[in-house]
């Protein structure tokens, strides 16, 4: 636990595999990455407090994040959204899991695909794409509309690029609604995957 928020999967190998467990029993779930931005955010945003309240996994995503959880638990390591990316998505790729890419830009999310097909040998199975409007909330009629259109997709695991807290709430809001796949919330993974932003280096 750091400021009062649990981490309940240690490492990348143990998330992957609780990420395809989890789908492959057909349950609702979320995967959330901690990190300093989101404990100052969950300070004061009471619905992305619940998000986090129903959350099926969570990472320590930031090396201050997984430095506080390691004096609790030697085994904690960082897993962050950005790298959570390519080998859950190899994961479903040979699992024949089809996956949903939500949130960024058209333009982007066609790049990412493109390169997680080459990733996966083609194995990978996008089910569909949808960018939201400038103005989506993740609570409203907008943010329904996504959950239906990603409940006829058939999607298994829906990676979720919006930036908190609009993904996690958003990804509560379709667990809620029951949909049975994981909503995978990655931050601005699709957009370092597609070379539109560059990731801070090591």
């Amino acid at each position: 636990s750091v400021d009062g928020h649990g981490i309940n999967c240690p490492d990348m190998d143990q998330a992957v595999a609780g990420i395809i467990k989890k789908v492959m029993a057909g349950e609702p779930f979320t995967v959330f990455t901690l990190n300093l931005d989101h404990l100052v955010k969950l300070r004061r945003n009471a619905s992305f407090r619940n998000a986090y309240a129903n959350a099926g996994i969570v990472t320590a995503d930031g090396t201050p994040v997984a430095w506080l959880a390691r004096t609790q638990n030697p085994t904690i390591e960082r897993t962050t959204g950005a790298d959570l990316i390519i080998p859950l998505a190899d994961a479903a790729a040979h699992a024949r899991l089809p996956v949903f890419l939500f949130g960024t830009s058209a333009q982007v999310m066609a790049s990412a695909g493109r390169d997680l097909s080459d990733r996966t040998d083609g194995l990978i199975d996008i089910a569909g794409t949808l960018a939201p409007s400038a103005q989506f909330d993740p609570e409203g009629a907008e943010a329904d509309a996504a959950i239906e259109t990603i409940r006829k997709s058939g999607a298994k695991l829906v990676f979720v690029a919006l930036g908190a807290p609009k993904q996690e709430i958003f990804a509560e809001r379709a667990r809620a609604a029951g949909l049975a796949c994981g909503f995978i919330c990655i931050g601005a993974a699709l957009d370092f995957i597609a070379g539109t932003q560059v990731r801070a280096p090591e």
